[in-house]
């Protein structure tokens, strides 16, 4: 009997565990099956990326359209990507967009033509806010400030790529036209229970470089104005750390990288 049982402990001994060649094989198995996986993971973000704004920055372009055509304005309080303290905002994705964004000043007549359009006010963000580059930067009720001659916005650079890559137009006509940008916060009067949006859209960027946690993630709104003062809503975008893009450039993306996939 005592045999028996010491031949039976054995078997179990030897069954609770791994050999060394079993674990060898275990473990090669899996590194293959990761080193498929985190590729596929990978593409997977980049394309859910990519499909949401090829639908988010059409439907914000449609809306606000259709807004200016039942109430011949557009909305107000927009963020405008400018530091309480003044300049360009500090977390701006890439800094600045890739060199596609600018601060630059208005002038009255520039100032004279948004509010003809119902714009009137911004909102600054503040850079100091820890761990947040989106969402608390300008939180609900932040006092706007009132748009000014010689007041802070946020512009696109006309000889950057982006200016290309949204096909915009207007300066090739007329020089004096700049393009700029708004984002869509939490103030902006399109944004709520009776607004265009119920809730501020913030841009899932998909990698690690557009963490709104880090850089800045609402959608942005632009708006050509030259200088006459003669505005006009040219269309929605996402920032990028290379730029702004469009839902044509989100498109595009998405194919390529269905076809890497």
């Amino acid at each position: 009997m005592n045999l028996a049982n010491r031949t039976r402990r054995k078997i179990l001994a030897r069954r609770r565990g791994l050999t060394l060649i079993e674990l060898v094989v275990v473990l090669t198995v899996l590194t293959a099956l990761g080193g498929i996986l985190v590729p596929v993971v990978g593409n997977m973000i980049a394309r859910t990326h990519f499909a949401k704004c090829s639908v988010t920055i059409p439907d914000i372009t449609r809306q606000m359209t259709r807004s200016f055509a039942s109430d011949l304005r557009y909305p107000d309080q927009w963020d405008s990507l400018i530091n309480d303290a003044g300049g360009l905002f500090d977390k701006t994705p890439g800094g600045n967009a890739g060199g596609n964004l600018e601060a630059i000043t208005l002038t009255q007549d520039q100032v004279n033509g948004l509010a003809a359009l119902g714009i009137t006010s911004v909102v600054d963000l503040d850079p100091t806010i820890d761990g947040d580059a989106t969402w608390d930067v300008a939180p609900l009720g932040k006092p706007p400030r009132a748009l000014a001659a010689d007041g802070e916005v946020a512009a696109m650079v006309n000889a950057g790529d982006s200016v290309v890559s949204l096909n915009l137009k207007r300066h090739l006509i007329d020089p004096t036209t700049r393009y700029i940008v708004f984002g869509i916060g939490n103030n902006c009067t399109a944004v709520g229970p009776t607004g265009l949006f119920v809730e501020s859209p913030t841009h899932f960027g998909g990698e690690d470089a557009m963490n709104p946690r880090d850089v800045y993630q609402r959608y942005a709104a632009i708006f050509s104005v030259n200088g006459a003062g003669d505005v006009n809503f040219e269309c929605a975008a996402s920032i990028h750390p290379d730029g702004l893009d469009g839902a044509e450039a989100h498109v595009r993306g998405y194919y390529d990288e269905t076809a890497e996939g």
